[in-house]
Formats: C-alpha cells, structure tokens, sequence
C-alpha cells in the first residue's frame, strides 16, 4: 500500500501566515520546547537516567514509560509512553511515509478511531518547513470526540538521525483560517509532543522510536487514558505492516 494523498494546502491560504511573523515565531516556539522534550525522552540516556521504565514487550515494539517523578516534573503528572523497534533492511522515509501520510485509507490501519486528519497551512523558512495540521479522534462511548491543532516539522538531527516531530497549539497561539472547519462538538486536547526517531544502521537496518505526552482534558476517566496510551507504541507494529517491513526481536 502506498500513500497517494497531496498537500490539501493551496497558496493562496498560505499568505496569511507566511505574513505574520509573530506566529510564526509563538508557533516555532511551541515547536522548540516540544523537540528538546522528544529528544529527552526517546534516546537510551533517558532509560540510563531512570526517567523511563521498561514496561513489557508486544509485536516486537519495546515499551517504555515514564517514571512518576518525572510525569510530575515535567508534564504536570501525565504519562509519557515510549516505542522501540528495530526494522529490517529498512530506510528512515519508507518507515515514516505511512506515518506522515495523510490517506484515511491507510490512517485508519494505524488508529481505526481517526475520523480526520488535515493540513491546515504550511511554511518554509531558514529553519523548515512548518505544517499545521488538524486532527480529531473518536475516544469511547459516551465519551466525546478529542480534536488537535499541532505543528509539525520534519528534519535530521544528524547524518543517520531522522525525525518527525509535532505539538500541540492553541488559540492563544494561533487559529486556523475563518474557512477551515473544526468540530464542534470534539473536546481540544493538548500533545505535549509527538516524536519519531529514525536512526540508519550501518547493516541496513533501522532503529525507530515512538514516543508522546498527551493530556486529553476534559471528562476521560484515568484507566481509559491509560489503555489508549498503552496502545500507541503499537502503532509501530502497524507501520512496518504498510511498509511492508519485518520488525527484528531486540
């Protein structure tokens, strides 16, 4: 299965961001401290320094999760879940194309409760180029809807490091055109960062991190929260089964 989606951002739509610097600059922002976040917590220093625990292994993705005194330091006591695999013969782009891929076809393999996912608008300076993209999610019965607005940039950290990293922003921050529709009835949530590390191989092979902080607000009870989270690193299970790809044991 491959990904045959386009950019739904036309360029007209990109005028009204790409003029006002000072979002753009609350935006990055928002980005920064989501990166330094990502960095932290999904390379092996954060499992060395105690701030992730091993929690179990399922499909072949390793588990991890943060310790309590770090969800309480650094994400006001919400847990940050992490997922490690190790995927055959395998580059960075052909394990992230399935997941920055916007086909609902093959969104839905990855997380059947996706009911959209957008490109809002979009920039390029001399830092990147910048997505904003929305999101809505079901949750449960008598549960309603969650909904993001994030930013998302894709980048190396070095030579053999990839990565794809997104948080959430808010109106403080930003509000979409007056044009684009969101749900009404969804509650905003707030990632503090999604991330996915890819680092090559020299045997071809290649190590990929999962990892997030989510604050879903609202009414959710706890024990739903953390089912849903426990289940995200298992997306990466999914992704190697649309890249058709083999997940090593590790």
């Amino acid at each position: 299965m491959t990904c045959s989606s386009a950019p739904n951002i036309k360029e007209d739509e990109q005028v009204r961001i790409l003029q006002d610097l000072e979002t753009r600059k609350r935006i990055k922002e928002k980005w920064n401290q989501a990166f330094e976040w990502a960095k932290e917590m999904s390379f092996d220093d954060a499992i060395e320094k105690g701030w992730m625990e091993y929690s179990q292994t399922r499909k072949n993705v390793k588990i991890y999760q943060t310790t309590r005194r770090i969800q309480n330091e650094k994400f006001e006591g919400h847990m940050c879940i992490r997922g490690d695999v190790l995927v055959e013969k395998c580059t960075a782009e052909e394990f992230m194309t399935p997941f920055t891929c916007l086909d609902m076809e093959i969104k839905k393999i990855l997380d059947p409760l996706v009911k959209r996912n957008e490109d809002v608008e979009m920039w390029t300076d001399e830092d990147g180029t910048f997505k904003i993209q929305y999101f809505l999610i079901g949750t449960a019965p008598l549960v309603s809807d969650r909904d993001f607005i994030y930013v998302v940039k894709i980048g190396k950290l070095t030579p053999t490091i990839s990565y794809v990293v997104s948080a959430s922003i808010h109106s403080e921050t930003y509000e979409p055109p007056s044009d684009f529709v969101t749900s009404t009835k969804a509650v905003r949530s707030h990632n503090y960062f999604i991330s996915n590390f890819y680092e090559q191989l020299e045997d071809g092979n290649l190590k990929a991190t999962y990892c997030t902080c989510s604050d879903p607000r609202g009414w959710i009870p706890t024990a739903l929260t953390n089912t849903f989270l426990q289940h995200q690193p298992l997306k990466m299970a999914d992704i190697a089964k649309v890249a058709q790809k083999n997940l090593l044991e590790h």
